[in-house]
C-alpha cells in the first residue's frame, strides 16, 4: 500500500469537533476527511483564495458567451498580475464580491458603443464602489478584433485593483499567529509539524508572526497516543487558539486509531494530512473570531 493511500485510510475517519468559546457539535456535519486528496470540493474551496481574503467574481451579462469568457478570463488574469487574487469558482467568507454587466448601444454615427460597469462590494455585501470603462467603434472591429474588449477588460482590472487595495488599507491588519511547539511529540515530529503548519497556513491567508514579531494570536498543540489494542493504537490532536494574554479563542480536536508505532516512523507524510486539518479549524476559528468582533460593533 503506498503511502498515499495508507494516509487516506488513517486519516478517512477523522472527526473535527469544536469544544469552546466558538463551539458547534462535535462530528456529526463537520468535514471529516483530512488528507488533502479525500476532501471534497466544497471542503477544498472553503479556505481559497489561499493568499488571503481575494476577489470572487460572482456575475457576468451582457456580452455573448465567447466574449464574455474573454473578457472575464483578461480581467481575473489582470487582477492576479496587479497582486489581487481573483476567482470566478472559489470564495471565502471573506471575499470582496464583483459583479459585472456589459451594454451595448448603436451610436448614431454609425458606431457601436461598448460599456462595461463593474460593482465591488464587501463580503457583507456592502458596496466599495464601481468601475466604468467603454468604447466606440465600428461594428466589424469589435465582432472580428478581440484586442478592444481584452483593452477595456485591462482598464477596469487596474481600476478594480486601486478600489481593492484601498479597501484593504482601510481595514485594520489582521493578527499575526504563532506556531509553538506541539506537546506530545518528537523533536523530529515537532520540526515536521512546525513546516507542514507554517506551509498550510500561509496557503490559507493566515499571517505568520516572524521570529523578532510580538503575535497577536498563537496556536498551542498537543498530541496524545493511547494504549495499543489489536495493532491500533488511538491518536488525540488537541488544537487550542489564544491570545498572547492567555485567553482561549476556541478549541478543537482531531481523533483517530493509527497502526500501532506509526507515530515513530518518518513524519514525512503525516505531518502535512494532520496538518491540512489543523489548518481548517485555525481558520474557521479566526472566521468566527471576525464575525463576532463585527457583530459587537456598534
Amino acid at each position: 500500500m503506498s503511502a498515499k493511500s495508507q494516509l487516506g485510510r488513517i486519516f478517512a475517519r477523522l472527526c473535527l469537533g469544536w469544544l469552546a468559546v466558538y463551539g458547534l457539535a462535535a462530528c456529526g456535519a463537520v468535514p471529516q476527511p483530512f488528507a488533502p486528496e479525500a476532501r471534497s470540493d466544497a471542503l477544498k474551496t472553503s479556505l481559497l483564495p489561499p493568499q488571503g481574503s481575494g476577489l470572487w467574481m460572482g456575475g457576468f451579462k451582457g456580452l455573448p458567451e465567447a466574449q464574455a469568457v474573454q473578457v472575464a478570463g483578461t480581467l481575473l488574469a489582470t487582477l492576479h498580475a496587479e497582486g489581487i487574487p481573483a476567482s470566478a469558482e472559489r470564495r471565502n467568507e471573506a471575499s470582496l464580491l464583483l459583479d459585472g454587466e456589459a451594454a451595448i448601444e448603436e451610436t448614431p454615427d454609425g458606431l457601436r458603443r461598448v460599456d462595461l460597469h463593474w460593482t465591488l462590494r464587501a463580503a457583507g455585501g456592502g458596496p466599495i464602489g464601481e468601475v466604468r470603462v467603454g468604447k466606440a467603434l465600428p461594428a466589424e472591429i469589435w465582432e472580428r478584433d478581440p484586442r478592444p474588449l481584452e483593452e477595456l477588460a485591462v482598464a477596469a482590472a487596474r481600476k478594480l485593483a486601486k478600489l481593492v487595495r484601498q479597501e484593504k488599507s482601510s481595514q485594520p491588519p489582521r493578527p499575526a499567529l504563532a506556531i509553538w511547539p506541539v506537546d506530545g511529540v518528537s523533536a523530529d515530529g515537532q520540526r515536521a509539524l512546525a513546516r507542514a503548519l507554517y506551509q498550510a497556513l500561509a496557503e490559507a491567508g493566515v499571517p505568520l508572526a516572524a521570529k523578532d514579531q510580538e503575535p497577536g494570536l498563537i496556536l498551542l498543540g498537543d498530541i496524545r497516543l493511547g494504549p495499543e489494542a489489536q495493532g491500533q493504537q488511538p491518536i488525540a490532536l488537541r488544537w487550542s487558539l489564544i491570545h498572547p494574554n492567555g485567553e482561549t479563542i476556541g478549541t478543537f480536536t482531531q481523533a483517530n486509531a493509527i497502526p500501532a508505532g506509526e507515530m515513530n516512523a518518518a513524519w514525512g507524510s503525516l505531518a502535512p494530512a494532520i496538518a491540512a486539518g489543523a489548518t481548517e479549524g485555525v481558520v474557521a476559528l479566526i472566521q468566527a473570531m471576525g464575525r463576532a468582533a463585527a457583530s459587537n460593533t456598534p
